[in-house]
């Protein structure tokens, strides 16, 4: 893909940030290179009303994970609405987080 990092064209590593085309918002590496850390807990959604910003329950230590990493298998992985989760205290190589500016 012109602006995904993922297994088939990554080279099993992580790539400088903006060296990919930007995505339809007109972002760049928002999805692969990195899986993003967020702070909200990771839950189901609830069954009914708006997800509009949902943050997750209260409790609970496991972490909100969005957009894939440069070993996903499969490029749909790493869309930014994918949903996995992770806890604080994991460390690896495709886990971070993201700064955007304007």
């Amino acid at each position: 893909s012109n602006f995904i990092w993922y297994s088939v064209n990554a080279g099993g590593s992580t790539h400088q940030t903006g060296s990919k085309a930007a995505n339809q918002l007109g972002l760049k590496n928002l999805s692969g290179n990195v899986r993003e850390w967020c702070w909200d807990r990771y839950d189901d959604y609830p069954l009914s009303g708006m997800y509009l910003d949902y943050t997750g329950s209260s409790t609970g230590a496991a972490r909100l994970i969005r957009g894939g990493a440069y070993n996903q298998v499969n490029s749909s992985y790493c869309r930014m609405a994918t949903r996995e989760y992770d806890y604080p205290f994991t460390q690896n190589s495709y886990t971070g987080f993201r700064v955007i500016c304007p």
